[in-house]
C-alpha cells in the first residue's frame, strides 16, 4: 500500500473489491483511485459512482472522511457504508479499508522479466536437441541405410 494523502484514494487491506456502479451493471475493481464528481458522489476515473450499501454514496460537505470498517461521515454524520463483494467473512482476517492509500502492483518486474528470460532460454535448450535429434534421424536415414 502506497501513501497518498489524497482524501479520495482507497485501499482495500484483505480480500474484496469496490463496487462500480455502470450502465452494463455492477462491476468490481480493487482499483482505488477515486475522486469527487460534481454531484458530490465518489466516482472512478471513468465517472461511474462507487456503490455504497444504500447505493450511490453522496458526500454533502468538505469534511467527510471513510473508517476502516468503509463508513463515510460527512459532517459528523455516517452517510453510508462502501460497499466491498467478496471481502472477508472470518472475524480474525476483516477487510479494511484505508483511505489516503492506493494499492500498487503485488508484481516484481524485474523477477518476471528474469523468470521469462529463464523459461525462453529453455524453451531454445530444448527447440535446439530436437533440431540435433532430427538431424541425426536424418544422416540415419538418408546415408546409413544407402545400398552401395
Amino acid at each position: 500500500l502506497q501513501a497518498t494523502d489524497s482524501k479520495t484514494s482507497f485501499a482495500i487491506d484483505g480480500p474484496g473489491s469496490f463496487v462500480i456502479s455502470t450502465p452494463n451493471g455492477d462491476q468490481l475493481t480493487r482499483g482505488g483511485s477515486f475522486t469527487l464528481s460534481a454531484k458530490g458522489e465518489i466516482v472512478n476515473h471513468e465517472g461511474f459512482t462507487v456503490m455504497g450499501e444504500k447505493g450511490p454514496i453522496q458526500i454533502t460537505g468538505a469534511d467527510w472522511n471513510v473508517d476502516k470498517d468503509g463508513n463515510v461521515t460527512s459532517a459528523g454524520a455516517i452517510v453510508d457504508k462502501i460497499k466491498i463483494a467478496n471481502g472477508s467473512t472470518d472475524p480474525a482476517k476483516p477487510t479494511t479499508i484505508m483511505q489516503g492509500y492506493l494499492e500498487s502492483s503485488n508484481v516484481n518486474t524485474v523477477d518476471e522479466m528474469v523468470g521469462m528470460i529463464t523459461a525462453l532460454r529453455s524453451y531454445e535448450a530444448c527447440q535446439k536437441s530436437i533440431q540435433n535429434l532430427d538431424q541425426t534421424l536424418d544422416k540415419l536415414i538418408n546415408q546409413v541405410g544407402k545400398v552401395a
